[in-house]
């Protein structure tokens, strides 16, 4: 993504205009006069700044951006969701890398199971449990391990589905 200093400062007026938070532009703001362009696309908040111009401003895919978004997983995940209104194929290998983003975008984008994720989902508790409960709609016998590393989460879970762990068997040292 290549913008002038004007470009950027275009921008900053139809952001506000567009009801920005006012101390994200004092900070691409600030980043711009001492460190150019350069400065604000290399900001750990440049992902999400370019996401909420696309969403809130263009209104529409920013297809120039999007490789600034391809560096956030989170963000990644909310523009496929919230602006693409679809699965965005050239970002699931990133969003697959975060159990709960990856959870997230079957949920809200696929809008169904996701096995290519599976694996990574299954390695988190409370992701494992939340893609149980919204997206299979049922108990996830392959992650149950996984959510009875969590008392909080293996709780709500069996509560949610209606079943109890299994007892097992007390060990004594003779």
């Amino acid at each position: 993504m290549e913008l002038t200093k004007k470009q950027v400062r275009s921008m900053l007026t139809k952001a506000k205009k567009a009801r920005a938070c006012s101390n994200a532009l004092t900070e691409i703001r600030h980043l711009l006069d001492e460190g150019g362009t350069e400065a604000v696309i290399a900001s750990e908040e440049c992902s999400y700044w370019v996401y909420w111009y696309a969403k809130c401003v263009i209104k529409g895919r920013w297809l120039e951006a999007e490789d600034v978004i391809l560096k956030n997983a989170f963000v990644a995940q909310h523009y496929a969701r919230d602006v693409i209104k679809g699965r965005w194929l050239e970002a699931e290998d990133l969003i697959r890398t975060d159990a709960q983003v990856a959870c997230e975008y079957a949920h809200f984008v696929i809008k169904a199971r996701w096995p290519e994720a599976e694996d990574v989902i299954r390695k988190n508790s409370w992701a494992a449990c939340w893609y149980a409960y919204y997206v299979i709609d049922a108990r996830w016998p392959e992650a149950e391990d996984v959510i009875r590393t969590n008392a909080r989460v293996a709780y709500w879970y069996t509560k949610h589905f209606k079943f109890e762990w299994p007892k097992e068997k007390e060990v004594f040292a003779s």
